[in-house]
């Protein structure tokens, strides 16, 4: 099994972590009744968790880039 062994392999697996559990957190918050209005910052409780999982993903991908890189 691959692991990685440098800090941001390491913080790329955190934030992947991250983006899943607020992932999660948003497809919960709709399953519970949550829904979206006009604009995308209608809703908070839908937008924070989704803008968070998106931040996360992409710090993911950046972190996992610099350590295949370097």
């Amino acid at each position: 099994m691959l692991r990685p062994t440098t800090p941001p392999g390491r913080w790329s697996i955190l934030a992947l972590a991250v983006f899943a559990l607020l992932l999660a957190t948003f497809a919960l918050t709709v399953a519970a009744g949550q829904r979206g209005g006009e604009e995308f910052f209608d809703n908070l409780w839908l937008t924070v968790p989704f803008l968070g999982a998106y931040l996360a993903a992409v710090a993911a991908f950046s972190l996992a880039a610099t350590a295949m890189i370097g």
